[in-house]
């Protein structure tokens, strides 16, 4: 049995002391943080910690184990004009891979410059990544992409595509991570039958639901790198939504013939779950860190299920619609839908729920006539929420509107993402990092023999 015993602790001045800003960095001021480098007992070392860079905090913990952390972004490091980012010390400008968000100074992304062709060009601006290309058959059973933003502003993108293996053509799951980090691919598994994933972002990483073929859902938890945290199976269903409140993910599951709602907290532990009975056609959810809201379509039917940090709290009809989507802004809840009562090709409304689930009138947000308008996708930004769809009708392409935000840039916000063209699998993702990513498809007519289709990711602009 070896004795506890009390780890040495070294001077301000010693060069193994860590030095953390007070403030998270933004004045550059500089604090000692007094932490042993190593843990002696009966005279052996069980814990050699000493920092390999200015940039980081190195100290054992209790049980010994060595702990190394990055300083915060902005930390004032080596010499004058460099500052830690991301753990390095290093010259401050574009390609350091901190984002400088002004006033003095600008940037529209950063992502390191460690890659050649990614959403974030030498110049620190955004640019649209081809993430895939593949010739062959493109149908719309693959669905749609789905897209996640983390704490620190990275992307994951999940899609389908079409490939050729053996004189076979089979559809592969494919993700790959955009963003400061780098980027990673990784091919999930293969599969004729499609699957439908949900993203949400976590602080570093993401979760995912995923829907199999024969309806099991599962919940995975994963890393920065793609290593799995945890996987849970949920149940067996025909819809699912997936997502983040506080610290806890809750999923949402339409079973045949009941709604289930569970919450799970970070290591993947039930902390809380509720059930309704009858059957639900299409479900989406939004949280924030005490509110939630379930939108449900059934038979054409809206409804809108309130949640806060207790539980269930009370429901809501929201009108005629299908395909929902539902994010929050901090103050309320904006609910995005495909409407067909005044035209049965579909158009897509949006309504406004707020904190004390009063409705509000249903906003046209595109309705012309005899086009297919549907698939609304939402994303929330610094202030408001940005809405995309799907459009079928001279031409292909996406649609765009800016809720909440004073001075609306649709026009160079389509633009910015894809010409006319058969745009379709769109998702869209935003968050606290300030960083709005989006993906999409375009190519020649779906099922034109030897169509090229291309998977798409790009940064939104600045300014939304």
């Amino acid at each position: 049995m070896v004795a506890a015993c009390s780890a040495p602790e070294y001077a301000a001045d010693h060069p193994d002391a860590a030095r953390v800003p007070p403030d998270g960095g933004e004045s550059g001021n500089v604090e000692v943080v007094v932490r042993p480098p190593v843990l002696p007992v009966g005279g052996v070392r069980i814990c050699d910690c000493r920092r390999v860079d200015e940039c980081e905090r190195a100290y054992c913990d209790e049980a010994g184990v060595c702990v190394r952390e990055p300083l915060p972004d902005t930390t004032r490091c080596g010499e004058v004009g460099f500052h830690c980012a991301r753990g390095r010390c290093v010259q401050r400008g574009c390609g350091d891979g901190y984002r400088e968000r002004g006033p003095e100074s600008y940037e529209a992304c950063d992502d390191g410059n460690l890659a050649i062709g990614d959403a974030c060009s030498s110049d620190c601006e955004p640019t649209v990544a081809v993430v895939s290309s593949s010739a062959g058959v493109w149908s719309e059973s693959l669905g749609a992409h789905s897209v996640a933003v983390d704490g620190a502003g990275n992307a994951m993108l999940w899609w389908r595509e079409e490939t050729e293996v053996d004189d076979e053509v089979r559809a592969v799951d494919r993700v790959m991570v955009f963003g400061f980090g780098g980027d990673a691919t990784a091919d999930l598994e293969w599969s004729t039958v499609p699957e439908r994933r949900h993203l949400v972002g976590l602080d570093r990483g993401w979760a995912v639901a995923t829907l199999d073929a024969g309806g099991q859902v599962r919940l995975e938890s994963l890393s920065v790198d793609l290593g799995v945290r945890f996987r849970r199976e949920i149940g067996v269903g025909h819809e699912v939504a997936l997502a983040r409140s506080g610290s806890r993910l809750v999923v949402a599951l339409a079973e045949e013939d009941a709604l289930v709602f569970v919450a799970f907290d970070g290591f993947g532990n039930v902390v809380s779950n509720w059930r309704r009975d009858g059957r639900v056609d299409q479900v989406a959810a939004a949280f924030d860190d005490t509110r939630g809201l379930l939108v449900t379509s059934t038979g054409g039917r809206l409804e809108g299920l309130r949640f806060d940090g207790e539980g269930f709290v009370s429901e809501r009809p929201l009108g005629d619609g299908t395909d929902p989507a539902v994010a929050h802004t901090g103050e309320a809840f904006v609910v995005a839908y495909t409407s067909r009562g005044d035209d049965s090709y579909g158009d897509v409304h949006a309504r406004v729920v707020d904190s004390a689930g009063v409705v509000g009138d249903a906003m046209p947000l595109a309705a012309r006539p005899r086009y297919v308008e549907r698939r609304a996708h939402l994303a929330r930004l610094a202030s408001g929420v940005v809405a995309t769809w799907e459009e079928r009708g001279s031409y292909g392409g996406a649609g765009f509107a800016l809720l909440g935000v004073d001075a609306p840039r649709v026009d160079a916000l389509a633009a910015h993402v894809a010409p006319p063209g058969d745009a379709g699998g769109l998702a869209i993702a935003g968050g606290d990092s300030a960083n709005v990513w989006i993906a999409w498809s375009e190519g020649p007519p779906a099922g034109a023999p030897g169509a090229i289709r291309s998977v798409f990711l790009s940064l939104l602009p600045e300014g939304l």
